[in-house]
Formats: C-alpha cells, structure tokens, sequence
C-alpha cells in the first residue's frame, strides 16, 4: 500500500524538490545582490560620511544613517515583492499540500532573513567608509587636498604669503623651458 501511495505522489514530490532548490537559489542570489547594491550605495556616500565626521557628527549617527537608508531601500522592494508574490501564489496552490500558498512563516522569514542581510550589507560598508579620514587621505575627496596650500613662505617683498606647492602634486607650476 505504501509503494502505491508513494508511486501516486512522486511526481508532486518531485515538483516540490525541484521547487525548493529553485527558491533556495533565488534567496541565495536576492541576498548576494542585495549586498552587492547597498555596498555600492554606501561606497558612492563616501564623500557625504567624510564630510559629516568633519563637520562633527558622531561615528554612530553616521553608521545609523548610512544602516537606516539602506533598510528603507530593502523594506521598499520587499513591500513590492510581498505584493507581487501574494498575487502569484494562487498559482502554486495545486503543488503544495499541508500548507496555504499564502504561509506567514515563509513570508515572516524571508523577511527576516532579508533585513538581516540589508543590515549587515550597510553596516560593513558603512563601518569601512568612516575609517576614511577625510583630512589625512585627499583622496577621498578625488584629490582635492593637494590643491590645498600646505604651507607658505614669506615673499621677498613681505607683501603675501607665497604658495609652495608640494612636489608631487600635479597643479604645482612647471617652469617655462
């Protein structure tokens, strides 16, 4: 009897295998990519964490920020995805015995799992952009402190101050050949 009962479902159980794995690797790929594009929106407001920490705002209002935003961004398309996977669940509902198409618990933990993942896909970034000391490394700013004076030297005349450039830098006056 139970060879018979295990035949008849085969198929069902397959389709349910088969679909697991599908969603498995969908998660897998949603949390790569997920992390992937709030690394990238953390890495191009490195220039706006350098200014906040020398304007003086503090490492963790800076790291909230930065968390915060990136949450936003994750509950916004999850928001969208919920909705547009509770309207394609109907489709499922013929492959899944035991359990409604519509499951909080799955809803529930892939939510879960997936601020999870937005969290630390900010914060690590995050904690990384504001190790850039903004007066120390020019380039974080693309340079702009060797445009800078760094010290000066007292004309012949005593009328101003003399720029001297640093040697390296590539504004520095060449003479005439």
């Amino acid at each position: 009897m139970n060879e018979v009962a295990s035949t008849a479902v085969a198929q069902q159980r397959f389709n349910m295998v088969l679909i697991g794995i599908f969603a498995a690797v969908a998660l897998t790929l949603t949390m790569v990519g997920l992390y992937g594009l709030l690394s990238y929106q953390v890495a191009q407001r490195t220039r706006e964490v350098g200014v906040r920490m020398a304007l003086g705002a503090s490492r963790t209002d800076v790291l909230g920020i930065v968390v915060f935003r990136g949450v936003l961004l994750t509950g916004a398309g999850m928001a969208i995805g919920m909705a547009g996977s509770l309207g394609l669940a109907r489709f499922l509902t013929t492959l899944l015995f035991g359990v409604s198409a519509t499951s909080p618990w799955v809803f529930f933990t892939v939510a879960g799992v997936l601020l999870v993942v937005a969290v630390l896909a900010s914060a690590i970034p995050g904690r990384r952009a504001m190790g850039v000391d903004s007066l120390a490394d020019g380039s974080s700013f693309g340079g702009l402190r060797r445009s800078f004076v760094t010290r000066t030297e007292a004309p012949p005349s005593g009328r101003f101050p003399m720029p001297v450039w640093p040697a390296d830098s590539p504004r520095r006056p060449r003479p005439a050949a």
